[in-house]
């Protein structure tokens, strides 16, 4: 007898759909067939989706930003998650300059992520590691957590990683499979006053510092090859640009992230009276470019929601330097996206990162030998109401309408939230394997 089945639902599967049922045991997915098999727990599918467990392959939980620490910690950000059909996520260690400090960086947020209620792997965070950009990569891969981000910004905090360390990393990547992850702006086209405040955010990172730096990224992987994932893209030019300069590399060598927060919102919201509210980096970009975006989505090649909330007396201050910057988004960035695009979002939010990013095909996937995660979506007009099961005290995409919502969902065969209900399961740090 099988531990639970999954029933009558209609299930995405190799980037379409069929009507089929599901059978998990022991957490793995053993049968999809239209066998009526008997199992112990059994969830009617009927009228319903059924789809791969999310990955968000970018999250910030249990963030230290100065005096701040983000709201949402490993438990209530992971809870948020299953809420919107996230089974894995994929978070970040602390920056480190030297390789022989990723191993103590890992172990302090493993002790974070004790408290997590699903599945976890990290990226290594680098920080102007001169030097040092091979024993970064041979701690990555050694630890089982094959991904290095760096920011080609702020340098004022340490953080920079310049041009000749950031081709290093890339030619390492060529030849060891790591993923080298880009927070890409152009220092030099960002300015800082003391007096600025939220509505001086889109001018002092001015939408230039995307498309400067796009144009350097791609030139350096057209030399040195390597895997590059730029996360949280906010212009869709950049995805025209990226594409144009790179050829057949794009997709290949180079990918591009981005989140519903540049879909949906857009600069005009940094002008009002709440608009310390929206400040996040890099910043929210004009109506035209959020339209291009959306123009652009067949093109682009995963979602990630960058989940970083403070709360609203953190936020909610006039000038720029007393803002943390950041906001949420894990528990609403599939029915938002799937209401924007449709079946074409699916697979941007599953197999897309889990194979990028090692996780495949353990995750990402409804297949026989995969993990038993899943999640069942109702199609139906609504909007989002309230401020979820984040820890934040507002949401930004309160009253949004949505064309359907996360009924259930399941964590290696095991239902953990069901009808706005959580057992809070047990989350399981996850190594992974470089992609080439």
């Amino acid at each position: 007898m099988y531990d639970l089945a999954v029933k009558n639902g209609k299930i995405y599967r190799n980037s379409g759909w069929e009507n089929n049922n599901i059978y998990i045991r022991d957490g793995i997915i053993e049968e999809i067939s239209s066998r009526d098999l008997e199992a112990r727990t059994v969830l009617e599918g009927e009228g319903m989706k059924v789809l791969p467990g999310i990955i968000d392959p970018h999250v910030h939980f249990a963030l230290s930003v100065g005096n701040f620490c983000s709201a949402d910690d490993f438990q209530s950000g992971s809870a948020a998650g299953l809420y919107g059909g996230v089974t894995t996520y994929i978070d970040f260690l602390d920056p480190v300059g030297k390789g022989s400090l990723v191993k103590d960086a890992l172990d302090r947020r493993l002790a974070q992520a004790r408290i997590s209620h699903s599945d976890y792997s990290f990226h290594v965070t680098a920080a102007n590691p001169v030097g040092e950009t091979e024993s970064l990569t041979d701690e990555a891969l050694r630890l089982g957590i094959p991904s290095i981000k760096i920011f080609t910004a702020y340098s004022e905090s340490g953080r920079r990683t310049y041009p000749a360390e950031l081709e290093e990393l890339l030619s390492l990547s060529e030849k060891r499979g790591t993923v080298v992850l880009v927070h890409g702006e152009d220092e030099d086209h960002i300015t800082s006053d003391p007096q600025f405040g939220p509505d001086d955010l889109p001018g002092s990172r001015p939408e230039k510092s995307e498309s400067s730096m796009v144009a350097s990224l791609c030139d350096m992987v057209n030399r040195c090859g390597g895997t590059l994932y730029m996360v949280h893209t906010t212009c869709g030019s950049s995805l025209i640009s990226a594409r144009k300069i790179l050829g057949d590399k794009y997709g290949v060598n180079f990918f591009m992230e981005s989140g519903a927060q540049y879909f949906l919102l857009n600069e005009e919201h940094l002008k009002g009276d709440e608009g310390y509210k929206y400040v996040l980096a890099p910043p929210l970009r004009s109506l035209h470019e959020s339209e291009t975006l959306k123009k652009e989505i067949d093109t682009l090649f995963s979602v990630g929601t960058d989940h970083c909330p403070f709360l609203l007396n953190e936020k909610k201050k006039s000038l720029l330097t007393r803002i943390p910057f950041g906001i949420g988004g894990i528990e609403y960035s599939f029915p938002l996206m799937y209401t924007l695009f449709g079946d074409k979002i699916i697979d941007k939010m599953t197999i897309n990162p889990a194979k990028l990013f090692g996780l495949a095909p353990r995750k990402g996937m409804l297949e026989p030998g995969s993990d038993g995660d899943l999640f069942l979506f109702r199609d139906g007009e609504g909007k989002i109401k309230g401020t979820g099961h984040s820890r934040c005290d507002y949401n930004v995409y309160e009253n949004y309408p949505v064309e359907g919502q996360v009924e259930k969902t399941v964590l290696r065969g095991q239902l953990v939230m069901d009808q706005q209900s959580l057992t809070e399961p047990e989350g399981r740090f996850l190594t992974r394997e470089a992609t080439k």
